[in-house]
Order: structure tokens, then C-alpha cells, then sequence
């Protein structure tokens, strides 16, 4: 369970990281925009989807009256049809015109007198078919087809009009006769197959009865039971049309329709795409007695009901556009489509101008701690606003008077701190120099060499040793500030050397090889000395031959750089680790003038970046390297030598 909760806040942060990758601009607005277009579109679709299916149900439901009211209509005038041919079924008389007429087609001794009165009987009987439906115009044929022969239209002044059939054989053998034999006088229908050249024009022998319906019963002899042929009508198409009492809408139609190919459009006001006979619609249709489909149409939606006629193979299919039923839905669509660009705009103009309030602000206090961290403190944040970026400013402003009040503070102890360690460091430089009265062996020493001058009567090798100890104590002391050029030190260096020869047979050779005016750079008092008394103590204990010091510079990158090299006995690795140590601790040796005194003196008057640095191998010799600015400014160094 942590590991899960662990991986979500994982994938959280990273989300979040993402994000703020983002402009808070960009960030704001796109989140607007979700907020409102998301759960807007969202109830539309909803919206709209509820509406459309409970308007589909409400227009099926529609549809399903609609064709029920068609379908008992229709029902009243196929009862109609079949009441007339009933008119025939219960004639007594044209059945005993048909059991006469049985009987002489039986008798294999017919007479002439009985062919005659075969004739006789079915003129009779043709004549009363024609009569029968000389008042209905769609009724295209009336016929008695028997075992033996048909019976058609023909009246006693030999007028004609239905059909004759063509083949009474193939009739007989079809479902028409057939099935209508087996339902014991009760009606059936039938569809007409299309191309079937069963029916001939009585009048035109070339001409086919066609684009009709068919309905037959069979005849029976009340008496004995025995049926004794079929009445078969065909009813044009084209009284569908004219049915009182059929009402339609301008946006659907019905279809009459059946397997055999029929078809007949009820509405003729309104235009429907053509349905295929082999289409997978027909089969859904014909797969079942009733029900609603949507399907589509050349690539339009169409929404179907569908019933099946009893007794009969003839279907009503109400078809109707669904996108003219739904044209309402899409209206408050579009409606609810332009509503939600118009509060998308008005949004996005709020949310610009609510982002803009907290950008604004950010972005100016943002510029001030830009300023303030460019060590600019002269900065103040004004915000006449009461909210919490205002609030952030006055915190911010507050801060930045801490962090002056602050730095005034440190600043001045800090100043403090280093003119107390110089004053301590010059005290304790001043304590070296003075540990002999410099000023008091000059003027001894100068007394001894007047009266060494006069024992001898003149000038002495004791008088020059003095003089020359003269000179370089009258250096060590000259008065001034504590910055000397660079020829100046290299003039206190010769005269120490010349004093210091004194004691060695073998002289100290002092070599100087410095590539830039050594009188135009200044540097710490003192500087040269220590560091050339160091060599001449540690390093030349055991080498009385080839003494030799060199020092050699030269300026690179505005700073001075000064080696002192000499050809010493160097320092064993234990010595050379503890200098380095006490050089980058700034340990102040202080009982004499040293290494580490000088390092921390061009500290002071430079900075930590300069100094000394020192090499030596054991039995090699020994470098020390020192590096120090090329300019000093004298104003920033205090009467005690501080450099700040």
C-alpha cells in the first residue's frame, strides 16, 4: 500500500514538474479552457444523446401508430376484396353451373346437346364474373380456374376485360391454386412473381397483367364438401394510393411490399431511396413478422417499421429520413455549440484578465529580486493592492531592510575584526623589528667607526664591515609607508648580502633577473629579506661552495610574479608538508620575521588569492614563488597598513 501511495506521489511530482515548465500564462489559460470546455461539452454530448434516443423512441412509438393505423385500413380493404370474391363463393347457382359443367367434362359419352349446354353454362358464368366488378376499377381480374377449365370476363355481347391465364398446367401446379384448395374456401394472398407472363390481356393477348396483387380462395360444394375449382382476383397496385383515410407527414413514406419483388409507394409526395430485393435490409425485414430498424441508406441514416400483412406475403415498411426527425436535435446542438463558444470567449477574456492581475505583479516583484540579487538594495516593491502577492511585496520589502540592516552590521564588524588583527599583526611586526633598537646600534655603530677610523688613522676593513651594516640598518628603518618599490627591496637585499659575505669565505652569489621595471610596482616592506635569511640559515648550513640565490620575475595577467630559488640542501617531506600547512592556516610564526609572516603580509595589503607558495626537494634546494598585484591603492591602505 506505501508503494502504491508512494508510485502516485511519484508520478504526481513529475506531473507537477512538467507543468512548471510551463509559462504560468500559458498555464492559467489552458487550465480555464479545460475547466470549462470539458464538463460543457461533456453535458452537450450528454444532452444531446438523451435527447436524440428519447426522440427516437418517441418517433418509433410514432411510427408504430402510424403504420398500425395504415395496417387496419389496409386490413378493411383487402376484407373488402375478399368479401366480393366471397360473392361467388356462396352463389349457389354458379356452383351448381360448375358441378353441371364437372360432370359433362366427366362424361366420356357427352353429347353434342351437352357440349352445347357446357357452353351455355360458362357464359353464364363469364358473364357474372364480368358483371362482378364493373363497378371497381382495380380489380384487374376475376377468374373460376377447375381442374377442367377457367372461367374469365367475358359478357353476353362478348365484351372482355381481366385476363386469361396462359397455362392453366403451371397454374394449377402454383402456390395460388394450390394452397388456396388446401385452406377450405378461406382467403389467401399472393404476390405475383415479376416477369412471369401468367396473366394475358383477354383483349390483347401480348399483353401481361402486371404490377398487382393476388388473392384466391377455392369454391366448395356445400352438399358434398367437394371443391370444385378456385376463385382467383389480381387488384392493382394503384388502389394503395387512393385509400381514404391514409394520412402521411412530408418526411416519410410507406412502402408495400414482398419477397416476390412488389413494391408500391403509398406516399408519392415524398421521394425514398430504392430498397434492393437481395439488400440485407429486406432480409432483417423478412427474417421476422414485425419491428423498427436504423439503417443507412446511399450513406444516410434511415430509421424503419416494418409489419407483415396476415395471410399474406406483403409487408408495410414505413421508411423516414432520420436526420430530417432529428434536424430539432441539431438545432439545440448547434445552439448549445455556439452558447458554449460564446461563454468559451467570454471566459477566456475573464481568465486573460485574471492571469494579467497575477502576472503583472509577479513580473514586477520578480524585477526587484533580480535587482536585490545583483546586490542592488536600493530597491522597494509598491503595491497598493491588498491581496497576497501584495502581501509577498511588504514581505519582501521588509526583508530587504533586514538584509541592508544586516550587512551595515556585519560590515562594520567585520571592519572592525580585520583593523584589530592588522593592529595585532603590525604590533607584533613592529615587536620583531624592534627586538634590537635599530635607530641605537645605528648611531653606536657610527661612533665605532669614527674612533675605529682614528686608531687606524683611516679607513679599516672593521670600518667598512660597520659601514655596511650602517647602510642596511639606515634601510630597515627608513621611515614612510609601508609600501616600497621593488628596487628598493632588491637595493635592501644587496646590502644585506654585502654584510652578511662578511662571515663566509666563499661569497653568496645574488643573481636578479627581473624582465619589467622593477621602480614602477610597489609591494609589502621587508618582503625579500625574510625569505633570503631563510635561505642563507636552513639551506646553505652544509655548503660552503656555490652559494647561490636567484630571484627572477615577470608581470602576467596585471599580477607580479617573483621567484626566490636557491641551491641549498632543500627540505626533507615531513619539513615541506608543515610550512605548506602553517601557509594555508596563516599561522603566524612569531619569533622572527619568516615565511608565513610575509604570506600573511601581501594577504593584507592584496587579497587571499596572492601569497606565497613553496617548493623544495631534499638536496635539490628550495623555491618560494610570489605572486602580488600589479597595483596597490595606497588610499585603501589605513595608516597600520590595512588594505580593504
Amino acid at each position: 500500500m506505501f508503494k502504491i501511495f508512494q508510485h502516485k506521489s511519484n508520478l504526481l511530482n513529475k506531473i507537477i514538474i512538467y507543468f512548471r515548465k510551463v509559462h504560468i500564462l500559458k498555464r492559467l489559460l489552458i487550465s480555464f479552457l479545460i475547466v470549462i470546455l470539458v464538463p460543457t461539452i461533456i453535458i452537450a454530448t450528454f444532452n444531446y444523446r438523451t435527447y436524440s434516443k428519447e426522440m427516437e423512441s418517441t418517433i418509433t412509438y410514432y411510427l408504430e401508430l402510424l403504420t398500425e393505423n395504415i395496417y387496419e385500413i389496409l386490413l378493411k380493404e383487402m376484407e373488402y376484396y375478399e368479401n366480393l370474391s366471397y360473392k361467388v363463393y356462396k352463389d349457389e347457382y354458379i356452383s351448381s353451373l360448375l358441378i353441371e359443367n364437372e360432370k359433362i367434362a366427366l362424361n366420356k359419352e357427352s353429347t353434342t346437346e351437352d357440349k352445347s349446354k357446357y357452353e351455355q353454362n360458362k357464359k353464364i358464368i363469364n358473364d357474372m364474373l364480368f358483371t362482378l366488378t364493373s363497378d371497381h376499377e382495380y380489380v384487374s381480374n376475376v377468374q373460376i380456374i377447375t381442374p377442367y377449365d377457367q372461367y374469365t370476363q367475358i359478357s353476353r355481347d362478348e365484351r372482355k376485360k381481366g385476363a386469361i391465364i396462359s397455362n392453366l398446367n403451371i397454374f394449377r401446379n402454383s402456390p395460388e391454386y394450390t394452397d388456396a384448395i388446401n385452406n377450405n374456401g378461406y382467403p389467401l394472398w399472393f404476390d405475383q412473381p415479376q416477369g412471369q407472363t401468367i396473366f394475358l390481356n383477354q383483349n390483347n393477348n401480348n399483353q401481361t397483367i402486371f404490377n398487382h396483387i393476388s388473392m384466391s380462395r377455392s369454391l366448395i360444394d356445400f352438399h358434398t364438401g367437394k371443391t370444385l375449382g378456385v376463385i382467383h382476383m389480381n387488384i392493382d397496385l394503384r388502389f394503395l394510393i387512393n385509400i381514404k383515410g391514409i394520412k402521411f407527414d412530408n418526411k416519410g413514406n410507406i412502402l408495400f411490399m414482398s419477397k416476390a419483388g412488389s413494391l408500391m409507394s403509398l406516399n408519392e409526395n415524398v421521394k425514398i431511396p430504392a430498397i434492393s430485393q437481395d439488400s440485407e435490409i429486406v432480409e432483417k425485414i423478412y427474417s421476422t413478422s414485425s419491428g423498427s430498424l436504423t439503417e443507412y441508406i446511399s450513406g444516410k441514416p434511415y430509421l424503419i417499421y416494418f409489419k407483415q400483412l396476415p395471410n399474406s406475403p406483403y409487408y408495410l415498411i414505413y421508411i423516414i429520413d432520420k436526420l430530417s426527425i432529428f434536424s430539432s436535435s441539431k438545432t439545440i446542438f448547434k445552439l448549445n455549440f455556439n452558447v458554449l463558444l460564446i461563454c468559451t470567449f467570454l471566459a477566456l477574456i475573464l481568465a486573460y484578465m485574471v492571469t494579467l492581475s497575477i502576472i503583472i505583479p509577479l513580473n514586477k516583484l520578480k524585477k526587484n529580486m533580480d535587482k536585490a540579487a545583483r546586490k542592488n538594495l536600493n530597491v522597494f516593491y509598491e503595491d497598493n493592492s491588498n491581496d497576497e502577492i501584495s502581501n509577498l511585496g511588504n514581505d519582501f520589502n521588509n526583508m530587504i531592510g533586514d538584509i541592508e540592516s544586516l550587512i551595515d552590521n556585519l560590515y562594520k564588524a567585520e571592519i572592525n575584526e580585520k583593523t584589530l588583527n592588522f593592529r595585532k599583526k603590525n604590533a607584533e611586526l613592529n615587536a620583531l623589528q624592534m627586538q634590537i633598537n635599530p635607530h641605537f646600534l645605528y648611531n653606536t655603530l657610527d661612533l665605532i667607526r669614527w674612533e675605529s677610523m682614528y686608531e687606524v688613522n683611516g679607513e679599516s676593513k672593521v670600518s667598512t664591515m660597520i659601514e655596511d651594516f650602517s647602510k642596511l640598518l639606515r634601510l630597515s628603518v627608513k621611515k614612510g609607508n609601508d609600501l616600497v618599490t621593488i628596487a628598493e627591496e632588491i637595493n635592501h637585499i644587496q646590502a644585506y648580502l654585502k654584510v652578511i659575505n662578511y662571515k663566509y669565505t666563499n661569497k653568496i652569489l645574488l643573481k636578479t633577473n627581473l624582465n619589467f621595471d622593477i621602480s614602477q610596482y610597489k609591494i609589502s616592506k621587508l618582503t625579500f629579506q625574510p625569505l633570503v635569511e631563510n635561505s642563507i640559515i636552513h639551506g646553505f648550513v652544509n655548503n660552503p661552495l656555490d652559494k647561490t640565490i636567484e630571484i627572477s620575475g615577470s608581470v602576467v595577467n596585471e599580477k607580479i610574479v617573483i621567484t626566490i630559488k636557491d641551491n641549498g640542501i632543500g627540505m626533507e617531506e615531513d619539513k615541506i608538508k608543515e610550512v605548506k600547512n602553517s601557509l594555508s592556516n596563516k599561522t603566524i610564526i612569531t619569533n622572527k620575521i619568516g615565511i608565513c609572516n610575509v604570506n600573511e603580509r601581501i594577504k593584507l595589503y592584496s587579497s587571499d588569492k596572492f601569497g606565497l607558495s613553496i617548493y623544495s626537494k631534499y638536496g635539490e634546494g628550495t623555491i618560494i614563488t610570489i605572486t602580488f598585484p600589479t597595483t596597490i591603492d595606497t588610499n585603501s591602505v589605513s595608516k597600520e597598513g590595512l588594505y580593504v
